[in-house]
């Protein structure tokens, strides 16, 4: 599991969840937009189906005393008409709630109870727009109801009289099928959208990813004493090939750390091993007689010089290694290399006078 926590998991989460994030608010936007413009739409239309049958009903039907029977030509017509309007079933009744017309053969033989709070609203002089089963489906439909005026009303009466009303009502299949091929459109679309920013963040964490790689083998190859190890920058100027140039410049000042500590270790070994020897070599010839005891002050003398001259190299690699252990920026203070001079020739002017020396 530990590899799901890496760079490049890391921004294809990211990129992921930005895309989903933008498609969820755009999707939820669309929908919204869309469902109010397609439902106001779908509701004037009904509506204007609705009028039109209300106002061919006033029209052609100017009472009720023929509206019964098979041979009214009136409603004859408006069965007609609505005969010609697809996908719409036309519901009429009296003020009495009496179904005078249903477009719906389903319906036949039904005693249909119009819902109070449509009636109320259709037969007050109101136009009713909504989802209802109308207590007869058996799920919910568009309905659209408006009052049907009486025939005077054609002749400018000031308060037309309400004498039933026309319910325009159409399926919402059309309208469930619409959004599903929507939502499928909008998964299709999400998922190709992600597969293209999966292929775009894999491009990039790889890219990205590759000279961290590199730098992480470098230092392990560092930590083994390899110090020859490099990362490629690939021409890069981010951020990432500035981290890539300074890694390199690290290196390169550890590798030339580490030849000067080699260099220095074999100098010191070097100039250790010549006192040592000399002073062992004496030593042990004095001891086993190999050196005249007449000589032997001669040759402690030298082995005494040696020793000095081996207190002298421990004393400044000590100074040596306490210099290197300061912070060069601690402490700091204005320095005159003048005065130093001075001083030092004054404490050497006996020397050089008895040389006779002009400095």
């Amino acid at each position: 599991m530990k590899r799901f926590h890496g760079i490049y998991w890391q921004h294809f989460g990211l990129t992921a969840g930005m895309v989903l994030l933008t498609l969820l608010l755009l999707g939820t936007s669309f929908f919204t937009l869309t469902y109010t413009y397609i439902m106001r739409e779908n509701q004037n239309q009904l509506v204007e189906k609705a009028e039109l049958m209300a106002q061919l009903h006033s029209t052609y039907v100017p009472s009720y005393d023929t509206v019964f029977g098979s041979q009214n030509q009136g409603m004859q017509i408006i069965g007609q008409v609505a005969a010609s309007l697809a996908d719409i079933d036309f519901l009429i009744w009296d003020t009495s709630t009496n179904t005078i017309l249903a477009t719906d053969s389903t319906l036949e033989g039904l005693e249909i109870t119009i819902p109070a709070n449509i009636s109320s609203a259709v037969l007050s002089g109101k136009t009713y727009t909504g989802l209802s089963d109308l207590g007869i489906y058996d799920s919910r439909r568009f309905v659209a109801g408006v009052p049907v005026y009486a025939g005077a009303m054609l002749d400018g009466l000031a308060t037309p009289q309400i004498r039933g009303m026309v319910l325009a009502i159409s399926q919402t299949q059309n309208f469930t099928e619409m959004w599903r091929a929507f939502l499928g459109i909008f998964a299709v679309t999400s998922i190709t959208v992600i597969l293209i920013a999966f292929v775009a963040s894999s491009f990039t964490a790889m890219q990205q990813a590759k000279p961290i790689r590199e730098m992480v083998d470098a230092s392990r190859r560092f930590a083994e004493g390899n110090f020859d190890a490099r990362v490629q920058t690939g021409g890069r100027d981010d951020e990432l090939g500035e981290l890539a140039k300074s890694f390199n410049l690290m290196a390169d000042s550890l590798q030339q750390t580490e030849r000067q500590r080699r260099e220095f270790i074999a100098n010191i070994s070097h100039e250790l091993k010549t006192p040592m020897t000399t002073i062992t070599g004496y030593a042990e010839g004095i001891l086993d007689g190999t050196i005249p005891r007449d000589q032997e002050e001669h040759y402690l003398h030298i082995i005494s010089d040696e020793s000095q001259r081996l207190n002298r190299l421990v004393r400044r690699m000590l100074e040596v290694s306490r210099i290197q252990s300061l912070d060069a920026m601690r402490g700091k203070s204005a320095f005159d290399i003048c005065e130093s001079m001075r001083r030092a020739l004054i404490s050497l002017e006996k020397k050089i006078t008895d040389r006779n020396l002009d400095v």
